[in-house]
């Protein structure tokens, strides 16, 4: 009967107590979905830390320094003869791996069943069965990576789903024998170099807790440097293999796109294919990123993924000596680098010239608008993808700035953009080309990228060029949660997903008392170079890396020109 009389109402306040009561509803609604949220991200983080107790009561006794300290090829020795077992060289990294993600938060649990896996390995070993390339070796899997059984969530809840199948590369990496044994940590969406996400929490670099490790790749370098693996897989997309390993002080890989497969490699930006992205490898050493490319290099690997090219490892390319044509720049006409990271470029230089290697200066054509172009193409969908995935999730606090960026309204943001763009010109460069395009003007951007590649290898062709070395970033880790503010500074790696050239990173040198007190001469021309000179104060002992880079598909020479690298700087390091 009431309702009834509610019918005879006005329609005007009828029509409001409508609204009001679909009002209500709505805003239940959105509470009732935070609460599932916000239980399911405790439910995930709750199971992960319950798996990492467990393991580590099964293995109070077993970091085994004799184990963990070795080197890479050693250990590998040491294992194919006998001299120590699969089992032991697992239970000494998993109890070093889980002691380490206590004071970093970069391992977000153990993958089941790793010591059934490596006893498995050492029966076929005594049973005189075919080793592996990489037998007994521990490898430390991306949270991204798909695992059979567990969940490869990047920061979302809606993904806390565990997977079907191994990833291509993991199936590949367990035929050669290496045991998959831990995931570690990423940022949420992935478009970030921060490494943090409401799931897991954040992962802090293993020199420096107030830092960064970098990402998206950052569980896997910051584990990898305090030693707590040896070998890693992650992932690249605008330097999200190679900033963390950069930061930490290892070394990273990014090879040309589809020269390792990436199926079952879970990303927020699937679909997108304006800019190249890559699986990749990491480790402490440039032989490390070797072994594990010439392991995942195989037919095993191109039987799984058709999409792949089935090119066979070259180890001759990868490891032969020879006299390097060699192009440089430490400052790429876009973002200035800060002091330590010119002087890196500057003492490879050197160290290679003093080893008889020939390095002459080398200019990227219009890099202004290549940056720009790079954020046309990953921003072509306005940030539709990502705001879509963020839809009903917990916002983590590193990438705020950012997403509160792409969901302001479009009058606001376009005010934002004309403000920008007259106060701070390169700031523009992101703000300004994020947005909605259509198929034409898509396809026009493709057809410019493709364009710039075609300009670059011309002028790289022109100087007879076997490969260059860049900076692999214009400052060193930021603080925790500061990276979202400050993604133009990855102009350095980002640009060779624009053009698909491999490129992977070497430390060569850590900031110096005297690259902290040039910082009073860096540039402070708008909001992102005054926010660098602040946050690069105070790295002194921190690694500073430089990034070679070689034409597409010449992925074992790129190796073989870090490896130059190290050597010759370690050489020069020495006298």
């Amino acid at each position: 009967m009431k309702f009834l009389a509610g019918l005879s109402m006005c329609p005007v306040t009828l029509s409001y107590r409508m609204a009001a009561v679909a009002g209500s509803a709505y805003v239940v609604y959105r509470a009732v979905q935070m609460r599932k949220r916000l239980q399911t991200y405790s439910t995930r983080r709750q199971e992960a830390e319950e798996a990492k107790e467990e393991a580590m009561q099964d293995l109070e006794d077993d970091e085994e320094e004799d184990i963990t300290e070795a080197k890479l090829m050693d250990l590998l020795a040491d294992v194919r003869t006998g001299r120590t077992s699969s089992l032991r060289v697992v239970r000494a990294y998993l109890a070093k791996a889980l002691r380490k993600t206590k004071k970093t938060n970069c391992v977000t649990e153990p993958i089941p069943d790793v010591q059934t896996v490596a006893r498995a390995l050492d029966a076929a070993q005594s049973a005189g069965a075919e080793l592996g390339m990489l037998h007994g070796v521990p490898v430390s899997i991306k949270e991204c990576v798909d695992v059979k059984g567990m969940c490869s969530t990047i920061g979302f809840a809606k993904w806390c789903t565990p997977a079907s199948d191994d990833a291509v590369l993991v199936k590949v990496l367990r035929a050669q024998g290496a045991v998959p044994f831990v995931k570690t940590n990423v940022p949420q969406t992935m478009v970030s170099f921060d490494c943090s996400n409401p799931i897991y929490g954040a992962t802090v670099n293993p020199l420096d807790h107030t830092r960064t490790p970098g990402g998206s790749s950052g569980g896997e370098a910051a584990l990898i440097a305090s030693g707590g693996s040896l070998l890693g897989l992650g992932s690249d997309i605008g330097g999200s293999g190679r900033i963390p390993a950069a930061f930490c002080g290892i070394c990273g890989l990014k090879p040309t796109e589809n020269r390792l497969s990436g199926d079952g490699f879970v990303s927020a930006l699937s679909g997108q294919s304006g800019v190249s992205k890559s699986s990749c490898v990491l480790a402490k050493d440039v032989l490390g990123c070797r072994l594990m490319m010439k392991a995942l290099c195989n037919e095993t690997m191109w039987k799984l993924d058709r999409r792949v090219v089935p090119m066979p490892f070259n180890e001759d390319l990868a490891t032969t000596k020879r006299h390097w044509k060699v192009g440089f720049y430490d400052d790429d006409g876009f973002f200035p680098t800060t002091p330590a990271y010119r002087r890196a470029v500057q003492e490879a230089k050197a160290a290679l010239e003093a080893a008889g290697h020939e390095v002459v200066s080398f200019t990227l054509p219009d890099i202004k608008e290549a940056v720009s172009l790079y954020y046309k193409l990953i921003g072509a969908d306005d940030g539709t993808t990502v705001k879509g995935l963020l839809k009903n999730e917990t916002v983590d606090p590193s990438i705020k700035d950012a997403i509160r960026l792409l969901t302001m309204p479009s009058m606001v943001r376009a005010a934002v953009r004309g403000v920008v763009g007259m106060l701070w010109p390169r700031v523009y460069t992101m703000v300004g080309n994020v947005r909605l395009r259509s198929v034409a003007e898509l396809w026009k951007l493709q057809k410019q990228r493709q364009d710039y590649r075609l300009r670059v290898l011309q002028a790289w062709e022109a100087l007879g060029l076997d490969g260059i070395i860049t900076p692999s970033h214009a400052m060193g880790p930021l603080p925790v949660g500061q990276c979202a503010r400050l993604t133009a500074t990855c102009s350095y790696t980002f640009i060779f997903n624009l053009l698909d050239f491999p490129a992977g990173v070497v430390p060569v040198t850590k900031v110096s008392d005297a690259d902290d007190a040039a910082l009073v001469e860096y540039p402070r021309e708008d909001l992102w170079t005054r926010a660098v000179a602040h946050y690069a104060k105070g790295m002194v002992d921190l690694p500073v890396a430089v990034q070679c880079v070689t034409r597409p598909w010449h992925d074992e020479q790129c190796l073989n020109l870090m490896a130059e690298v190290e050597r010759c700087v370690s050489t020069e390091a020495a006298q």
